[in-house]
């Protein structure tokens, strides 16, 4: 697929996503969430040319030790929309219990799924985790091996 076509997809989905929500009509009771007040409009992650956005303050932890040198953050919500508009070509990881072995797995997951690519940065990578240090540690793991858009997926 040609890139330029995905970042229009890309952008076409967030616009959708923003303006859908806050159509509607009828009374308070049935009025869409962003007319109530209660909704976070999830940003999207990649500006056009497919490269990081900044982060959300919501998507940042509040632990220091979870928060990757890449510094690149999001919510679930902003995972899961960039996850949705670019398919295939967006590797989704989660990091389960516990320590190395992990992390380990983790890594060889992404990999196994970058490598065919080549790309330079790679395909954008969503790293989570009920762990998010050990989440984090994967996030500079794929960073010191030359991912550059690899993203720490904040729970809450």
């Amino acid at each position: 697929m040609d890139p330029s076509f995905k970042r229009f997809c890309i952008s076409a989905l967030s616009i959708i996503a923003l303006t859908g929500t806050a159509c509607g009509g009828g009374d308070a009771e049935s009025a869409p969430p962003l007319a109530r007040g209660d909704l976070t409009i999830a940003a999207t992650l990649l500006d056009n040319e497919g490269e990081p956005m900044l982060p959300s303050r919501d998507a940042i932890p509040t632990d220091a030790a979870a928060q990757p040198r890449l510094g690149l953050y999001a919510t679930p919500e902003q995972a899961d929309m960039l996850r949705s508009a670019g398919g295939q070509d967006i590797t989704d990881v989660n990091v389960e219990c516990c320590g190395r072995e992990a992390i380990d797995r983790a890594l060889r997951t992404v990999w196994s799924r970058q490598a065919p690519d080549g790309l330079p940065g790679g395909k954008p990578v969503l790293v989570r985790g009920t762990d998010l240090r050990l989440a984090a540690t994967v996030v500079n793991e794929l960073a010191a091996g030359g991912l550059t858009r690899v993203f720490l997926v904040n729970t809450p």
